[in-house]
């Protein structure tokens, strides 16, 4: 809450958590419940608060607010941007899902704050349809470089206070085996009926890092084991990433969300890339239900039984551009897994020069190693992994050069 002066009025020093300074320095706080004073608190206390700068930002709720006007609430500030590749999303998503655990009193007294550090990019309008992907609530701010920058103090203190955050040592670029699962490894008998879980067998002990299945199949069906595999990561301190299988929608989704987008619904084209958008949107907030952090989210295009793709490539792929504009508005970057045949099967020609994650079937190791060639590209992005199918698991291995810099495609966690 906010310090409060002897007359009772808020002061304007109050203190701020601050979520992430200029530059990327960290600094992750939680608030939770307690009878006593502090109690379920992690952070670091400004003691005492320090001056804010009276600055005043246009903001996307309308009008223009300044960090230092009274506010009963606690602050969370966040300076990033939205074009932020691989922190900004980990740690907004870490926001958002901790936001959600507080109950409707506690959230209430709760506001979100990002200051954007890239005005000349970060209109009013983007900043609003970025943070709409982690937090409705949210307060995005944006303005002149100058008047961004005179808050620079406010942004070095969390930098001064950032706890430490696991970190993925870069490598010599060797291959590095991992695995994926979904709700086909989820206990046997959940699920929606065209999707019973099966109780597949989970990774090997030498598996690295996991990349976990969002949905029970198509989109708007959830996995429904995700938190307890998240949590079966997390106890082994793996590494972690997501994936998401898209689906054509059948008349009811489109019904319900041909107009609810960034584009123009009144089109057909556009109604699907707004079904796309929205089957993103709907696995963002799983993600966030079960605490799943990542820098990237795959998009799966393959064919789902009883949920099949139209017979028309420009159709199919407006859902799979719609599904990457919301992830990537909500500042998750995106890759693409599939196979080259596959891939034109579904949606043609469709070029998005994303990364991508290159499937072998039922073979081996070396052969999903061939997959990182230039012959087995899909729509002309990077290969970053390839994927076999051996002894009822799903086994990966990174393509060369790229444990470098792991970080880049995966989540520490913390065992």
């Amino acid at each position: 809450m906010a310090e409060r002066r002897s007359d009772g009025r808020p002061d304007r020093r109050r203190g701020l958590l601050v979520a992430l300074a200029l530059l990327g320095g960290l600094l992750l706080g939680a608030c939770g419940g307690g009878t006593e004073p502090g109690q379920g608190l992690t952070g670091s206390r400004v003691d005492p608060p320090f001056d804010v700068a009276d600055v005043a930002l246009e903001s996307t709720q309308g009008g223009t607010v300044s960090l230092a006007d009274p506010d009963a609430r606690l602050t969370l500030v966040f300076f990033g941007y939205t074009h932020c590749p691989d922190v900004c999303p980990l740690v907004m998503s870490s926001i958002a899902t901790a936001l959600t655990r507080l109950d409707e009193a506690d959230r209430e007294q709760v506001r979100l704050v990002f200051v954007t550090t890239d005005p000349a990019r970060d209109d009013a309008e983007t900043l609003r349809r970025y943070l709409r992907g982690y937090d409705p609530t949210a307060v995005g701010l944006t303005g002149d470089l100058e008047d961004v920058e005179a808050m620079r103090d406010l942004a070095e203190a969390a930098e001064q206070l950032a706890g430490e955050q696991p970190t993925i040592a870069a490598r010599d670029g060797s291959p590095v085996l991992g695995g994926d699962i979904s709700w086909p490894q989820c206990p046997k008998g959940l699920g929606i009926p065209q999707r019973r879980t099966l109780g597949l067998p989970m990774p090997t002990p030498d598996m690295e890092y996991v990349v976990v299945g969002l949905t029970n199949g198509p989109g708007f069906y959830p996995n429904p084991c995700l938190a307890d595999q998240v949590a079966w990561v997390r106890e082994r301190g793996l590494l972690l990433s997501a994936y998401a299988v898209l689906s054509y929608p059948d008349d009811e989704a489109l019904e319900r969300f041909g107009d609810d987008g960034p584009h123009d619904g009144a089109t057909r084209v556009g109604a699907l890339r707004n079904v796309g958008y929205q089957q993103a949107l709907y696995s963002i907030r799983s993600m966030r239900s079960a605490d799943l952090d990542t820098p990237v989210v795959w998009l799966d295009v393959e064919p789902v039984a009883l949920f099949e793709w139209s017979g028309d490539p420009v159709a199919n792929a407006a859902v799979v551009e719609g599904a990457r504009r919301g992830y990537e508005d909500a500042g998750y970057r995106v890759g693409v897994y599939s196979t080259p045949y596959l891939w034109e099967q579904i949606v043609g020609d469709l070029a998005l020069g994303v990364p991508e994650w290159r499937a072998a079937g039922e073979t081996s190791r070396s052969e999903a190693l061939e997959r990182c060639g230039a012959d087995w590209s899909i729509q002309g992005g990077t290969p970053v992994m390839g994927q076999w199918l051996q002894a009822s698991r799903d086994h990966n291995v990174t393509c060369p050069g790229i444990s470098r810099d792991l970080g880049r495609w995966f989540a520490a966690t913390r065992g």
